[in-house]
């Protein structure tokens, strides 16, 4: 299990690694009958951006982070003998799950209503500090 919050601090068993690093990070969690899967591909990385979004106890403890991460981290376009685009990206992703799960994958437009929900879920919910700052 990875010592902090950050997804490739440690690759587990299950996870993508090229050249002894970590190329993906995943988390998972399960509540009330639902499983929530979200895995992340590094295109690029930008170290100090990622860092700067966590906590971490010490800047000490950041720091040493900051030394550890591209020994256990490397992203696509730094090992990739092209340039790999995000649009790219999603073609393989879309064509991979169709023939993987043996479906055709249709694109969903929101309806007017459903944006409007989502902004207002966003102003009353996910864009509050009770919401962003709890525990």
């Amino acid at each position: 299990k990875p010592k902090n919050a950050v997804c490739f601090d440690a690759p587990s068993w299950y996870e993508l690694v090229v050249e002894g690093k970590k190329i993906a990070g995943s988390a998972q969690t399960r509540q009330k009958g639902v499983i929530l899967q979200h895995g992340a591909i590094l295109l690029d990385l930008d170290e100090d951006k990622l860092l700067s979004v966590f906590k971490f106890p010490s800047e000490e403890a950041k720091e040493k982070m900051r030394t550890k991460l591209p020994e256990k981290a490397v992203a696509i376009n730094r090992i990739a003998d092209r340039r790999i685009t995000i649009e790219e990206c999603v073609v393989a992703f879309k064509k991979g799950f169709e023939d993987a799960l043996n479906i055709e994958l249709i694109p969903y437009e929101l309806t007017d209503s459903q944006k409007d929900f989502v902004k207002e879920l966003e102003k009353t919910k996910y864009l509050t500090d009770e919401w962003n700052f709890r525990k």
